[in-house]
């Protein structure tokens, strides 16, 4: 992809990749950058934040975040369902030669599982976050898979931290509490205010997967069991994330009530659902986020 982009740019652009050859699938196409914008790919005088709406969406947009500075890049988007091609909270960090990445996930059977519904909030390093289950979606896809009465079978659910490149070789400790939080990589930070789902009990699990070193917020992993999300009166985890900083993270809180849960951390704070229930219902019900 660097070598596309210095295509589509000027010589101000230049990776040092010389003569090497341009991926395939992008050499029949020619884009050009808008001069003004090539200075962004050649240096980061200072950090830089960067908030766009991606999709106009009534009650609620789709608005993605991005932070970045010499040492990383911490991405988010504020709701989206969990589906496998999403990338709702990303992090790269390192070198070109060894860089390193970090993406929040819902795992069932080793693969995405599409009806979880994550909420975000995010200033510079850090996002706070919440994850809620949809009972109009799908198991491995959205359309493809959808779920029939909002019901999947499973020997694994999870909430995951996958560190995958060079970071994927780490040696990562789950704690022994979900009241701990853990500390990987350039000091990310993450911990989890909150977890609950009927009828389970959730723990913190260190996991080596085909994708990378892995920490899991675990609902279930053993035999194959049945999960009717109707039935389930809730089924919602928080956590906080912070990537770069002094190697600590300040604690965030977790209110819960009838029908749902406030999560705040410093200057963040939104309110989420806690029963499972339509996607369009739970954009109606959240409050806080922009």
């Amino acid at each position: 992809m660097l070598r596309t982009i210095e295509e589509w740019t000027s010589e101000a652009v230049d990776f040092g990749l010389g003569a090497t050859p341009q991926d395939p699938a992008w050499a029949c196409m020619d884009a050009q950058c808008p001069p003004d914008l090539e200075l962004r790919l050649i240096r980061i005088d200072e950090p830089r934040e960067i908030f766009e709406i991606v999709v106009k969406h009534e009650p609620l947009a789709h608005v993605a975040t991005t932070f970045l500075t010499t040492e990383l890049t911490l991405g988010s988007i504020n709701h989206q369902d969990t589906w496998n091609q999403r990338r709702n909270d990303l992090a790269y960090w390192g070198t070109t030669d060894e860089p390193s990445c970090l993406k929040v996930r819902i795992i069932y059977d080793g693969y995405d599982l599409s009806t979880g519904a994550i909420w975000t909030q995010q200033d510079k390093h850090r996002i706070l976050g919440a994850i809620t289950f949809a009972m109009d979606g799908g198991g491995k896809h959205l359309s493809l898979e959808k779920l029939v009465n909002g019901t999947f079978e499973a020997e694994e659910l999870a909430l995951r931290f996958e560190f995958s490149g060079a970071a994927a070789s780490a040696s990562i400790k789950a704690p022994k509490s979900l009241d701990d939080p853990v500390f990987q990589g350039i000091d990310i930070g993450v911990q989890v205010p909150y977890a609950s789902f009927t009828g389970r009990d959730l723990k913190w699990e260190s996991v080596e997967s085909e994708d990378g070193a892995c920490l899991d917020v675990t609902i279930h992993r053993g035999e194959k069991q049945t999960f009717v999300l109707p039935d389930i009166e809730g089924a919602v985890i928080a956590f906080a994330l912070q990537v770069g900083g002094p190697g600590t993270i300040g604690p965030a809180m977790a209110t819960k009530d009838s029908d749902s849960l406030s999560v705040e951390w410093n200057n963040l704070g939104f309110t989420v659902p806690t029963k499972p229930d339509t996607y369009e219902s739970m954009r109606g019900s959240v409050s806080g986020l922009f």
